[in-house]
């Protein structure tokens, strides 16, 4: 993702990946990107953690992660899944 200079501080690429996390989270992805220095701040907002950085004539990039979210199952799912069974 990349937003044109003259928009850059105005809460566009807070507003994008506010929507794409969401998307991640409905489906139960991963996220994965890999963050110039200016954007490893705004990816950390969003629960990317910094797993890796490599060194580039242009500088630093860091490969950042997202872990999909853990769902918690309603007992009727887990009762479909063979477990909490009432004796």
């Amino acid at each position: 993702m990349s937003i044109c200079p003259e928009y850059q501080r105005q809460g566009l690429g807070s507003m994008l990946m506010q929507h794409i996390c969401e998307d991640m989270d409905r489906h139960g992805r991963h996220g994965y990107v890999l963050a110039s220095p200016a954007g490893v701040r705004l990816y950390s907002k969003f629960g990317f953690e910094a797993v890796g950085q490599v060194d580039t004539p242009y500088g630093p990039i860091t490969s950042m992660l997202r872990q999909r979210p853990t769902r918690a199952f309603s007992l009727d799912q887990q009762r479909t899944r063979g477990c909490c069974q009432s004796a």
